[in-house]
């Protein structure tokens, strides 16, 4: 490894660290207003983020299978600390009309988005959640091979995980879990075939 790539490890690092202290130390002290308190962990968790995914960038060239070396546990790094990256809603926000999004077994919602810049597709795709919640469907992110890659500012995991369920696939998710279920009604069709 460069010894510039470790001093650059190292800064993250310590950049990691210092906001994890402010953190954990705003938490302690008594926040008078909650909006301000959101505010402050969202960015906190932020860039918290953004630090583990540089460090992972620098060291991915020198990763060995799946092997990680304790030093470089982005994991571990963290001491303990667990925080919560889904953001409760403003309590004004709430006291406004919502939808439960709660998709029924095999019905999605493919996005489709063609024209304008990266804005106006999330523009689009924004609406495609409100109808998908609406419609009680899974929505489907476009695949990168014709549309926009999604996953560079669309984190699905986190979506799926802050709503507690599954309710927006990868259009490689679909494909493959439609490919399985084509498999199993065709072997369910051979099989009333030999009866």
């Amino acid at each position: 490894m460069k010894e510039s790539e470790l001093r650059a490890i190292n800064l993250l690092r310590r950049q990691q660290l210092g906001l994890l202290t402010a953190w954990n130390t705003t938490r302690r002290s008594n926040a008078s207003d909650p909006n301000q308190w959101e505010d402050l962990k969202s960015v906190l968790f932020k860039q918290i983020s953004l630090n583990q995914e540089i460090q992972q960038v620098l060291l991915n060239p020198h990763s060995s299978g799946n092997i990680v070396e304790p030093e470089f546990d982005l994991n571990a790094t963290l001491n303990g600390v667990v925080y919560d990256r889904c953001r409760t809603v403003d309590q004004n926000l709430s006291q406004r009309r919502t939808i439960q999004w709660n998709p029924r077994d095999g019905k999605f919602l493919l996005a489709i988005c063609v024209s304008g810049q990266m804005s106006n597709h999330l523009i689009c795709l924004e609406k495609h959640i409100f109808f998908a919640a609406l419609l009680n469907r899974a929505l489907v992110i476009p695949s990168s091979k014709v549309d926009y890659r999604y996953d560079k500012v669309v984190d699905i995991d986190r979506i799926n995980k802050c709503l507690g369920k599954k309710v927006v696939f990868s259009f490689e998710e679909f494909s493959n879990l439609k490919k399985a279920d084509e498999d199993a009604s065709y072997h369910t069709t051979r099989v009333r075939e030999r009866l």
